[in-house]
């Protein structure tokens, strides 16, 4: 699609990525958003809708949700059942309601560093501990430490277990024989598993996406999942997402929580975006996936030939890479203010994803391919003046 080659000015639409990076005068290739138009489809349902001049409080119609469930058995043949399914916000919101559902405080919670770091806001502001099993690091990639986090489960009698699937920021899609793993294991000592699937639509070929409820019985009954279309259809100013509990009891209780937090009524735009983008945005999903691709391919092959002391490879999902640094610097803190000082871009520090992130940064390239070629031949001219 061409429109994805055009470059849209977002100058005065107080986006994030680009009023930090004004500040600094960097280029920007941080948070992850794409600069890529949303569809047709999904830009005429809100143009339509807001030509009516009245926007009061709203209810969320059932194609709010019908439109997920036809989206997740189309793409990926799994059948969600409509009473296990609410609402919230954004994802975060979701993984930090289900947790209060679940536990209460002084309870440990594990994760897998380097992870999406508000999963550590959302453990604290649950006034729970977080235990660490961090990921291990291999030629080919990351794997998970098994025999570390079945026993820090049972050292630390782990309450819940906030999955990131696929997991952002190392560009993992976990396979079944692994996801099967986690799962045993959490049955074993009755954790819940908290998932967090915002990327689940984004695997590339020959990467499978497995949900987590789907691994078997016990995780259909122990597994909270969140979905949302701020990555996939590039909607996060909308924060309008879907939480899939394990029962319906435990639906009503989600429910319940979003009203004690005065957090029940829809973003009313986001309700006419999201059943947009699932009933009539199949094209141009397939297409900015094509074109991610792409940049993906362009972007590695860049990296190896022109800075060869930053090493990475192509993630198995997604727009964001995950490059690693540590030959440009001692610190974080170095590796960053080069980015910033000597090439000026704005990434993310990998420091901000916990431990296993020291002397990385997350690169997003989604985005037109010149602006990318842009951002790399900035990156080039520094890197061959400073090393």
């Amino acid at each position: 699609m061409k429109q994805l080659d055009i470059y849209n000015d977002r100058e005065g639409t107080f986006s994030l990525k680009y009023e930090v990076a004004k500040e600094e005068n960097l280029m920007p290739f941080w948070v992850a958003d794409m600069d890529f138009p949303v569809s047709e489809a999904i830009h005429d349902s809100i143009k339509k809708r807001i030509e009516h001049p009245i926007f009061g409080y709203s209810v969320f119609p059932e194609e709010y949700y019908t439109a997920f469930i036809s989206w997740q058995k189309n793409i990926h043949n799994v059948t969600i059942e409509r009473d296990l399914l609410t609402s919230s916000h954004d994802v975060v919101q979701g993984l930090f309601f289900s947790l209060l559902l679940i536990s209460k405080p002084g309870d440990n919670v594990i994760v897998q560093t380097p992870v999406y770091f508000p999963f550590f806001k959302v453990i604290s502001s649950a006034k729970c501990n977080m235990i660490n099993s961090p990921l291990i690091k291999t030629k080919n990639g990351y794997e998970i430490d098994f025999e570390d986090f079945e026993n820090k489960i049972s050292e630390n009698k782990v309450k819940a277990f906030i999955l990131c699937s696929p997991h952002n920021p190392i560009g993992r899609v976990w396979r079944r024989d692994e996801l099967e793993k986690i799962v045993s294991i959490c049955e074993k000592y009755n954790v819940t598993i908290l998932s967090d699937e915002i990327h689940s639509d984004l695997a590339h070929s020959p990467n499978v996406h497995i949900p987590t409820h789907t691994v078997n019985s016990w995780a259909k009954e122990n597994t909270f999942s969140f979905y949302s279309t701020g990555k996939t259809f590039n909607l996060a100013g909308l924060h309008s997402a879907y939480a899939l509990c394990p029962t319906p009891e435990y639906a009503d209780k989600f429910r319940n929580i979003k009203s004690e937090y005065f957090s029940s009524n829809p973003n009313l735009i986001g309700i006419f975006a999201n059943i947009a983008a699932f009933k009539d945005s199949e094209d141009w999903y397939r297409e900015t996936m094509k074109y991610i691709e792409s940049n993906i391919s362009y972007f590695v092959d860049f990296i190896n030939k022109n800075t060869p002391k930053i090493k990475c490879k192509k993630p198995e999902f997604g727009f964001l890479i995950w490059l690693d640094c540590s030959e440009l610097g001692e610190t974080s803190e170095d590796i960053d203010r080069f980015f910033k000082k000597d090439a000026g871009l704005l990434l993310n520090k990998g420091s901000i994803f916990g431990k296993g992130g020291d002397r990385y940064m997350r690169w997003n390239v989604a985005v037109p391919r010149h602006r990318l070629e842009e951002g790399l031949k900035k990156l080039k001219d520094a890197y061959d003046k400073k090393f």
